[in-house]
């Protein structure tokens, strides 16, 4: 691929909450950001073909930190009770899912967030669309995140969705090895949630964290119905229960984390587990949401995510992001530059893009805008109307059709 600069840029790094670079360039080369400066500095420094973007902004892809796309297909959730959601509608509907259905829709949802500006997704899908939903990925060559849903406990979940620790870890490795050279795909164990494991799940897991691997993904504190099940089940707090099996780790990534006792944000705090947070299904299925601006304020990371269509208010990543400050009742100005970097971080440990600077992956979005603040734009005014292209790996994998 022919060396890359983008030169005349409104540049948006995400490095911090406030930084903004005018009349900046990118050199790119080798599907990497080798250097980015002024535009007369890396003109005079650099060749290759060059795109004059005339003032127009551009940012990082966004990461939509917890979704599934496998459940586009279920049943939307009537009131806000998660455990009956779960038994009652989402358990007994995953296992008459067509596959060609489910890689159709995750095709389509999987363009609307390029076209959105959404450029990686963490994911935990069924056992049972796994390789659907990566094939789904892998054609719109978006970067993902994939967990495995696995559990054993057959007192929460019924038969079809059990597996014994030794298959879940033995697929884990399969997938792993089949997608090893895959840009798009990267591959992790996701128990469901504390009440889906036993025991003995959870500690042949913690003899095996060689084969368990990086970014073990696992629903935590969602519920206060689910808690309990956890304290009737593993007899401690959520977040003792996976500390005890050395399963919270600074890679360890916990969706929701509503209610959290002192001692369990104690822990976190030490750990700095990758929390995410996704406030209109949360409302939907637990009627409260995450302190995220007490978690972000005290060190933990936190990526917002939509979770699925099946349950979010929101269509589009956009939408959440600005819904986010209402309901945690924190300024917009404040908030969201604050999640947005945090994202930013999350998406630079594991797919090594998530921000514009030297040695990142060519991972942008360009907006036809030219914003007098960008920061003003990003905080008020973001829409997927003005997404003009979004680039991964220095390709351009989505770009908005001219009007005639």
């Amino acid at each position: 691929m022919e060396d890359l600069i983008l030169a005349h840029a409104t540049l948006v790094p995400m490095t911090d909450e406030s930084h903004y670079l005018r009349d900046g360039a990118l050199y790119i080369s080798n599907n990497r950001i080798v250097e980015v400066a002024r535009t007369h500095e890396i003109l005079a420094k650099y060749s290759g073909h060059i795109i004059d973007l005339a003032g127009k902004l551009v940012i990082p892809p966004f990461l939509n930190a917890h979704h599934h796309l496998y459940q586009t297909g279920i049943s939307r959730p009537s009131r806000d009770n998660l455990l009956a959601w779960l038994t009652n509608t989402l358990f007994k509907e995953e296992s008459s899912l067509e596959k060609e259905e489910v890689f159709e829709s995750a095709l389509l949802d999987n363009k609307a967030f390029l076209k959105s500006g959404v450029g990686y997704l963490i994911l935990q899908e069924s056992q049972f669309f796994y390789e659907t939903i990566t094939e789904a990925v892998k054609t719109c060559k978006i970067k993902s995140l994939i967990g495995r849903y696995c559990g054993d406990n057959m007192s929460v979940l019924p038969d079809s969705l059990c597996e014994s620790p030794e298959e879940s870890l033995k697929r884990l490795v399969h997938y792993r090895k089949k997608y090893q050279d895959d840009t798009c795909v990267k591959v992790s164990l996701s128990p469901r949630f504390l009440p889906a494991v036993t025991p003995a799940f959870l500690e042949y897991i913690e003899d095996h964290m060689d084969e368990v691997g990086l970014f073990l993904q696992i629903h935590f504190n969602e519920s206060k119905d689910e808690i309990k099940l956890t304290r009737d089940i593993h007899h401690k707090e959520p977040a003792m229960v996976l500390d005890s099996h050395g399963l919270l780790k600074n890679d360890t990534i916990l969706p929701h984390s509503i209610y959290l006792s002192d001692e369990e944000l104690t822990i976190l705090m030490k750990k700095k587990p990758i929390v995410t947070t996704s406030p209109t299904t949360n409302l939907t299925l637990s009627g409260e949401v995450a302190p995220i601006a007490e978690y972000l304020q005290k060190g933990i990371p936190v990526g917002l995510g939509l979770d699925s269509f099946a349950t979010s208010r929101s269509q589009t990543y956009m939408h959440e992001l600005h819904v986010l400050p209402g309901v945690v009742q924190e300024s917009p100005e404040t908030l969201i530059p604050k999640i947005l970097t945090s994202s930013a971080k999350i998406a630079c440990k594991i797919f090594g893009g998530g921000v514009i600077r030297a040695g990142s992956s060519a991972d942008l979005v360009i907006f036809n805008v030219r914003p007098c603040n960008p920061w003003n734009y990003v905080i008020n005014h973001l829409s997927p109307e003005n997404v003009e292209s979004t680039m991964l790996d220095g390709e351009v994998v989505y770009e908005r059709e001219s009007k005639q």
